[in-house]
């Protein structure tokens, strides 16, 4: 187990390396024999765009096989095999923010209802990591974990204030309630809590006027391959309505439909209405 500051040493001396072959790609002669050796171009960590140092190191773990003859003839140090190691274990732990960025930033993807299923996605991929022999960061993964679970703490555990966000996720034709027992599993809600309340929701938007633009727009297709949940709520159970008028009938049927585009919220005036 390596110390908070060994690991912070370790961080220096190899981004240090690091910095010095992506310098090299400032300068022509240099970016040239990059392109010769590797096939390709490197990326370089870049301030003002999210994920430039994760994408940097991930690719060179791309071409680290090239890596040796790429520092002899750019005439600075080669990595060693436990540097190279380093690099991959940052990639791997990182790897779980940083493709939530990428999903989140995406234009179809800026809908407050993906929040919820991309925190509890973040948490589920740093858990599986612990299981993972890692030489030198697991005990920076377990870090992590604990700072999402305390940043984001009234999601997790659903205070009050939280269920906005758990509505706004049901909203999605293609979440609904793929993500609830993932949620709930050391919460004292169950699955029908969250639908009572979503049923809650539908008759406060019910009440709520039209807004004047409720049109949808014709959607792109959205990748929701990163979302990711330990046991998703499947519609195995067809959820059934025995009263509650118009509103929990829409509810359910909404709930109970197959199709999971955006458009699919053309047939639910009342969820429609709230979910743009």
């Amino acid at each position: 187990m390596f110390t908070k500051a060994t690991i912070q040493s370790f961080l220096n001396i190899h981004m240090s390396k690091c910095t010095k072959l992506w310098n090299k790609c400032n300068r022509p002669k240099s970016a040239e024999i990059i392109k010769t050796v590797t096939s390709s171009n490197l990326v370089t960590p870049c301030a003002t765009r999210w994920n430039s140092l994760y994408d940097s190191v991930q690719k060179l773990i791309e071409v680290k096989n090239r890596l040796d003859e790429l520092c002899y003839k750019l005439e600075i140090s080669t990595f060693n095999e436990e540097e190279i190691e380093y690099l991959e274990e940052y990639a791997k732990v990182m790897q779980p923010i940083a493709e939530a960025i990428d999903f989140l930033q995406r234009e179809q993807n800026m809908f407050f209802g993906y929040f919820i299923p991309t925190l509890l996605s973040i948490k589920i991929k740093m858990r599986r990591l612990a299981s993972e022999n890692m030489k030198y960061l697991t005990e920076t993964n377990i870090q992590m974990q604990s700072k999402l679970m305390q940043r984001f703490e009234k999601y997790f555990s659903l205070h009050s204030d939280s269920w906005d966000a758990v509505i706004a996720a049901i909203l999605i034709p293609d979440i609904k309630l793929k993500f609830c027992k993932s949620l709930l599993e050391v919460l004292i809600y169950t699955l029908e809590d969250v639908r009572d309340k979503f049923k809650e929701y539908a008759m406060e938007f019910k009440r709520q006027p039209v807004g004047e633009d409720n049109n949808l727009q014709p959607s792109i297709r959205v990748n929701t391959s990163f979302l990711e949940f330990d046991e998703e709520s499947t519609d195995e159970n067809r959820y059934t309505c025995c009263h509650g008028g118009a509103i929990a009938t829409e509810v359910v049927l909404y709930l109970n439909d197959e199709d999971r585009s955006i458009e699919a919220l053309h047939r639910f005036p009342t969820i429609k209405k709230k979910c743009f």
